[in-house]
């Protein structure tokens, strides 16, 4: 959607959201992206539970429409590069585990414990 007017999601959109995608995320930031569907009151009436249900499906994920992107900074506690140089120290060997994807964490570390992991 741009400027209220909904485009459908082409190859040229396609690049577009992959380019800021990487960008944001070679900055060490967290990517949101935003979407939106209108709901009839007849199928979803405000007395409905909304709650999530990982079970139970109780809203559409299909027909949304894309509004945009918006990353943040999630940086790590200031402890981190103290606490790895002391396990270092230690003897143990420090590693990342993570769930992200790989971007982000490679970016936050250079950021953070440069030199202090390798």
């Amino acid at each position: 959607m741009s400027r209220g007017k909904v485009y459908p999601i082409d190859d040229e959109f396609k690049r577009n959201f992959q380019q800021a995608y990487e960008t944001f995320g070679s900055f060490g930031e967290r990517v949101l992206g935003f979407a939106h569907l209108e709901l009839s009151l007849e199928m979803y009436p405000p007395e409905m539970d909304t709650q999530y249900n990982q079970e139970k499906e109780n809203f559409p994920t299909s027909g949304l429409v894309f509004l945009g992107l918006m990353s943040l900074i999630d940086p790590p506690k200031e402890s981190v590069p103290g606490a790895v140089a002391m396990c270092r120290s230690a003897g143990v060997r420090v590693v990342m585990v993570t769930g992200l994807v790989l971007l982000v964490p490679v970016k936050t570390i250079e950021k953070t414990v440069i030199g202090i992991i390798d």
